[in-house]
């Protein structure tokens, strides 16, 4: 039963004849999630997004996608602009795992509400080196079940990721920075960081600690950030090494 016809959100009410058995965000999904024991499909978009009109299209508005869903998931559809406070959480997640961002947004969940895997657009069919939206579902459903330890444990560091992003972004409009120019040179950190350029993104974020003029509200959580993109470096050239040796079996 899909749970949206009621809601004051033009957004999800465009999403009330979905076969998708869509909830909106709060206790009755979370709790239905617990009690069937079943981690969340947290989707977020708002009314006049391009990107979520089309995944809405090839994927919501189809029977078997929402059957599948329906197996491993509680779904909750969000809009963006209704809940500013959900969709700057769970834009944190998806970027601290991608490295990019944006709308539609595809968050899974533990029953709780933490992040373990993320995303934004989904094809209906794997194209250009994207998975399926079908094969992402049944993949985590799969992990879900079968690898529960690994889920939380991915979980947990994602949610302290977010963590360390969200306490370096209120360091930067803390009031006892007066010198605007920091908060500048992080908006710059983290495009650079977004865009994909992690290795420039790092180079600034040590440049700007060797400064001995760095503010003490941000050098830890500056430290923090740069440290975090190291490890996306890492997980990045590790990934990278796997997919060339698997390339040279085939």
């Amino acid at each position: 039963m899909n749970h949206l016809a009621d809601e004051t959100s033009p957004y999800l009410r465009q999403h009330a004849d979905n076969p998708v058995q869509w909830f909106p965000w709060g206790d009755e999904a979370l709790q239905r999630a617990r009690d069937e024991d079943k981690p969340l499909f947290v989707s977020i978009g708002y009314a006049s997004c391009h990107w979520c009109h089309v995944m809405a299209h090839e994927s919501f508005e189809d029977p078997d996608t929402a059957a599948d869903l329906a197996k491993s998931f509680i779904s909750v559809k969000v809009d963006r602009e209704e809940r500013p406070d959900l969709d700057a959480v769970y834009m944190a997640a998806t970027q601290a795992l991608t490295g990019a961002g944006g709308w539609p947004m595809s968050v899974f969940c533990t029953p709780d509400g933490r992040p373990f895997y993320a995303g934004t657009y989904f094809p209906p069919v794997e194209r250009h080196g994207m998975p399926s939206f079908r094969r992402v579902v049944q993949s985590l459903g799969d992990a879900w079940t079968n690898e529960r330890g690994q889920v939380l444990e991915q979980a947990d560091a994602l949610v302290g990721a977010v963590r360390r992003e969200l306490r370096l972004a209120e360091a930067c409009e803390a009031r006892g920075l007066s010198d605007k120019s920091w908060v500048h040179r992080f908006g710059a950190l983290r495009s650079r960081a977004l865009a994909g350029n992690i290795h420039d993104a790092i180079a600034l974020g040590e440049e700007s600690l060797a400064r001995p003029d760095v503010p003490a509200a941000l050098r830890q959580r500056l430290r923090e950030y740069v440290e975090l993109l190291r490890i996306r470096r890492a997980q990045w050239s590790a990934d990278l090494t796997h997919a060339t040796r698997e390339s040279r079996t085939e």
